[in-house]
């Protein structure tokens, strides 16, 4: 193997001996400020030779035979072409400011890199830096506010927690919404897994259970250099159907020559404090009870309609095991005892949080090649105790430049994640159900106050039993949820790439690129004996696997045919396969307490689910740039899957995108009020796929019979497997979901660059949208999964970019604004399928309905009159409607992100605000808690009150009178005054939680917020000059740190199922966060 090894070194080195022909040294600098540029691209033009600025701004490249011209190229510069003929061996280089940015080069679909201005299509670009200043844990939240067309929502505040993107709205009603994410070529998985039984169903799981990550929140975010954001079909279309919903490519950094000995050494740290930033407001006055009688937790009592809590006193000569005070009374008969007032449950319970990033990269090369070796660990502990998150990540990357024309890239990342998940949402043992339904006249923390997570005496008696606000029973007190009922994951996850490029000619070249991202996920669940979810303990062993392989061979041209003519293209081939696996055991009453093993169950419930597809598809563009002001680009794509019919899997994908810079026909190019203007237009069709696997033909399952509460009769039962056809009937004739968009768009600079704007108005359409359509029960199957629906989007993106401020001292103000609207339709579902429910409960969930916006809020109400006033019935309460009915859509009606950066020689201050309008969400937690009777509202719980309204009018049998159209008759305004209080807010209609009351909790969710604030410092390059530091920074970060909106319940960038397509729903969901922090970075 030595041998073999020396051999292949001393090949290596022979051939770089061979190209090496005349070694090129220099200096690159700031043409204004005369200091090094890091970073830039040096490069032998017409080879794949090249190298990069170090952190002095120096370079060193062996320039091969051949090769007459070097290039130099960096984001924000003009790129300069300089002739070797006749020049020196040291060249030194100012590069000026390309305040036009015409020389910005993006990455695309399948990795190619193009001029933007060549582009028929809206790009945007995020650098690496923005990225890193958001200071969040999952890159998808570091994208919030900063692109157009992007949508983010973060699901809640809780360590781990998943973020949800979209982009340009949703294109299908039940598969992924969510856009590809590629990383260095190589797309990789971003889902949502969930834990839980899989017979309950996804949806039951996801509303209880504990907040999951997307897989995204794994990618290292100081390896990466930039994202670009590819919105529409005609920017995805070479993907095919694995990016019908758009693209987020990743390019991270790559290793660089460091002109003097030694290697290029970059490390970062960073601390933040996090808190809450919102919470529910909760009612301090009144004490746990009925009808205004003071009931102990000995009663079970879920509710806090006692008495106020000014009339009651503890006497201590009662002992109370569930108060060290001692028992409460009412003050007339212990006139001497201690006040009874209200506990801070909130305040006791959460902690503040904390982020910890570290990140250490080496790099450096040779003539022969580069590298690069990043190191990372970040380690979050959330503000609800013992929730925790942690990513540790090695990775290495590296270029060979094997001859002249002959390229060898590879690399790979290795990342292990994962903490500890504690339960939410409608769940028994959640932590904000049992925390906000606890009344005001109970400590939770049994005196212990913070301390309490760490002290089992704040939930636990000295017999074993619980200790919570309902003597033991209804919902678990939430410091034994923490320490009792916690969820602990580990993610392995593996990514890499090899990539081989031969260059036939300066016009001609050949690449293969292969890749492959394979996690594991392993989780285990416990809940102790006497948690109310399973009060017989239970334990979880849940384990996914999942392996994405691609490869892509392309030959790529690029040939200046006149002065006038550019000709390029390429053909390329591509093969996917995905693999996945899950493996889930459930162990149910355990017989020894703690111990928390499979074999401690007396029942184990086993279910294994396998996933396996593969698609092929060649490939092709054709480019032509005439006179650089007509750009015209041609692609088309062939797919073939295995996850459509045998004999009809087969599609073509075109596309065709034209951009014209107009400035270059009219002279205006030299113009410094209007120097650059541009117009664009494309259209695509894309594929999306199937968002079933298996839906061509019929399968055999796992009987099961359930109610929908209990957990039922499963097989394998009573020693015996038992497998029946599945009632879902597979479609041979299946076609994949697709869509077609066509876009325009305008870019502008004007006053020699220093204001940009980019508009781009959209429109697409999805048909043969797949979903379950209901067949006659008669035929032995319940619905048939084939093509039926049609879906619309239509909107406006807006960038404006300003420098409103520039002067010679070196003070800069740049402006940055985005703007986002989408009007996004289901058109058309299957004919007898009105409605389609993505998520969510009876009486409060979220649909894709034909001829709404997609996402509508459906639930209960109130009758209403033909002028749209609330009906009143004979009792003088509004008057229930037992149909369901839209609310809305959780989709916002615009979005928009406004940056401003102030800067001065090495200080800069930046701020991002984040603006939505419009959408709604259900505070499902705010009607719930009406009923027992915690919320702020509830204090003013003994008035009288007339409702606005109507009167209905009553026919013989009592029952309103309805017209034809199902409308109450009414007579005029209502003047009944009725009381407001536990009968209309908790017995009656009045609450969300028994009351079939959806409408009076619908809120809107606008808001203003802060989304980021950073000021940095760097130390200035002369004073660093003869130390060993290339650069230090140091930064000051503060997020969410300020946040108006009229809804009244938590943040509501929250969503109780995490990254789904059920979005806008907000039941006892957890906190989201506020941070402040400081960083350090040093550069050697």
């Amino acid at each position: 193997m030595k041998k073999i090894f020396l051999l292949l070194l001393f090949v290596t080195v022979a051939a770089g001996q061979a190209f090496a022909q005349r070694t090129i040294t220099g200096t690159v600098t700031d043409a204004i400020s005369g200091e090094p540029v890091v970073g830039v691209n040096v490069s032998a033009k017409g080879t794949t030779v090249g190298t990069v600025s170090d952190l002095d701004g120096k370079y060193a490249l062996s320039v091969p035979k051949g090769s007459n011209a070097i290039v130099f190229s960096f984001v924000g510069y003009k790129t300069q072409t300089i002739a070797l003929e006749g020049a020196s061996n040291i060249l030194d280089i100012a590069l000026e400011e390309d305040v036009l940015n015409l020389d910005n080069v993006v990455v695309t679909a399948v990795g190619v890199t193009r001029d933007k201005k060549a582009l028929g299509y809206a790009v945007q670009e995020v650098g690496g830096d923005k990225i890193g200043q958001a200071r969040e844990t999952n890159v998808v939240s570091a994208l919030a506010g900063k692109v157009a067309g992007l949508y983010v929502n973060n699901s809640s505040g809780t360590a781990g927690a998943s973020a949800f993107v979209r982009i340009r709205g949703t294109n299908t009603i039940q598969g992924d919404n969510q856009p590809l994410f590629v990383i260095d070529g190589v797309p990789i998985d971003n889902s949502q897994n969930y834990t839980g039984n899989p017979d309950n169903g996804e949806q039951n799981n996801l509303v209880a259970g504990v907040a999951h990550s997307n897989r995204a929140i794994d990618i290292p975010q100081s390896d990466i250099a930039s994202i670009t954001v590819l919105k529409g079909a005609a920017a995805t279309a070479l993907y095919g159907s694995q990016a019908g919903n758009g693209a987020i490519i990743i390019t991270t950094k790559r290793g660089a020559k460091k002109a003097g000995k030694g290697m290029n050494v970059e490390f970062s740290t960073g601390y933040d404090v996090t808190s809450y930033n919102k919470m529910v407001p909760l009612q301090t006055l009144y004490a746990q009870g009925n009808n205004g009688v003071y009931q102990a937790p000995s009663s079970g009592q879920s509710r806090s309609w006692g008495p106020l809590l000014s009339g009651l006193v503890y006497n201590p000569e009662i002992p109370n095991p569930f108060d060290k005070n001692g028992t409460i009374v009412s003050q007339s008969s212990y006139p001497n005892g201690k006040p009874v007032t209200a506990y801070n449950n909130i305040d006791d319970f959460f902690q503040n949080g904390s982020n910890w990033t570290n990140a250490l990269a080496l790099s450096g090369g040779n003539d022969l090649g580069t590298f690069r070796m990043s190191m990372g660990y970040d380690k979050s502990n959330g503000i609800v105790p013992n929730n925790t998150f942690a990513k540790g990540n090695i990775g290495i990357n590296g270029d060979m430049q094997v001859s002249s024309k002959f390229k060898i890239s590879a690399g790979a990342t290795y990342i292990n994640s994962g903490g500890t998940r504690i339960e939410q949402g409608s769940n028994t043992s959640g932590v904000m159900l049992g925390l906000l339904r606890t009344p005001p006249s109970f400590d939770n923390s049994n005196g212990l106050g913070e301390d309490a997570v760490d002290d089992e005496s704040s939930y636990l008696f000295p017999s074993g039993a619980q200790r919570n606000y309902r003597g033991g029973g209804g919902y678990d007190n939430p410091f034994w949820t923490v320490n009792r009922n916690p969820l602990k994951d580990r993610v392995n996850r593996l990514i890499g790439n090899i990539g081989l490029t031969y260059t036939f000619t300066d016009w001609l070249s050949l690449s293969y690129k292969v890749g492959n991202d394979f996690y594991s996920d392993r989780r285990k669940q416990y809940f102790a004996i006497g948690s109310r979810t399973a009060a017989l303990g239970r334990v979880i062993e849940d384990q996914y696997f999942n392996s994405k392989f691609n490869a892509d061979l392309i030959v790529r041209a690029d040939k200046q045919i006149t002065d006038d003519l550019r000709i390029g293209g390429l053909i390329g081939h591509n093969m996917r396969s995905n693999r996945g696996q899950r493996v889930y055991n459930q162990g149910d009453n355990l017989t020894i307490p703690g111990f928390y093993h499979l074999s401690n169950a007396s029942t184990i419930t086993t279910r294994e689910s396998v996933s396996r597809s593969r698609d092929m598809a060649v490939y092709a563009t054709l480019e032509a740039d005439f006179m650089r002001a007509f750009y015209l680009t041609l692609t088309g794509r062939n797919e073939w899957t295995t996850t459509l019919p045998e004999g009809g899997n087969s599609f073509f994908y075109p596309s065709a995108s034209l951009g014209i810079v107009f400035t270059e026909l009219a002279g205006l190019s030299d113009n410094k009020f209007f120097p650059y203007g541009k117009i664009r237009a494309s259209w695509a069709k894309v594929g999306l796929g199937s968002p079933f696997l298996y839906a061509t033909a019929n399968y055999y399952t796992s009987s099961i019979a359930s109610d929908g509460w209990t957990d039922g009769v499963a097989f394998p039962y009573a020693g015996l497997s038992g497998f029946e056809s599945s009632d879902v009937l597979g479609d041979p004739n299946l076609k994949p979901e697709s869509r077609t968009e066509f876009e325009i768009g305008l870019e502008t600079k004007f006053l020699n660059g220093r204001l940009g704007f980019d508009a781009t108005y959209y429109s697409g359409e999805s048909v043969d949208l797949i979903f379950p359509v209901p067949v006659a029960r008669s035929s032995g199957y319940s619905s048939i999964v084939t093509n039926s629906g049609r879906m619309t989007n239509k909107g406006w993106e807006i960038v404006l970019s300003a420098n409103p401020v520039r002067t010679g001292s070196g003070f800069n103000w740049d402006v940055e604004y985005v703007f986002t609207r989408n009007r996004n339709v289901v058109e058309e579902l299957a004919e007898g399928v009105p409605t389609i429910i993505l998520g969510g409960f009876e009486g409060a969930n979220i649909r894709a309905v034909a001829g709404e916006p997609y996402g509508s809020m459906y639930g209960t109400g109130f009758y209403y009159d033909a002028e749209g006033n609330r009906v009143i019935g004979s009792d003088g309460y509004p008057l229930a409607d037992p149909d369901e009915r839209s609310f809305g859509t959780y989709q916002p009606d615009w979005t928009m992100g406004l940056r401003n950066t102030l800067s001065f020689k090495g200080i800069s201050l930046g701020c991002l605000f984040d603006f939505r309008k419009g959408g709604i969400m259900w505070n499902g937690t705010k009607g719930a808690l009406y009923y027992f009777g915690t919320h702020k509202d509830t204090e003013a719980r003994d008035q009288v009150v007339v409702f606005d309204g109507v009167k209905a009018v009553y026919g013989a049998d009592g029952l309103p009178v309805l017209d034809t159209n199902g409308i109450p008759v009414t007579s005029g305004p209502n003047d009944l005054a009725v009381p407001y209080d536990q009968s209309w807010l908790s017995n009656g209609n009045g609450n969300g939680f028994v009351g079939n009351n959806t409408e009076d909790f619908i809120e809107n969710t606008d808001w203003v917020r802060l989304r980021e604030v950073t000021l940095s410092y760097r130390l200035p390059y002369k004073l660093l000059k003869k130390s060993p530091f290339g650069a230090i920074d140091v930064t000051v970060t503060g997020r969410n740190l300020w946040l108006t909106t009229p809804y009244t319940g938590v943040d509501p960038e929250t969503s109780l199922t995490g990254a789904t397509n059920a979005q806008g729903l907000d039941y006892f969901n957890m906190p989201n966060t506020k941070s402040i922090g400081v960083g350090l970075r040093i550069t050697l």
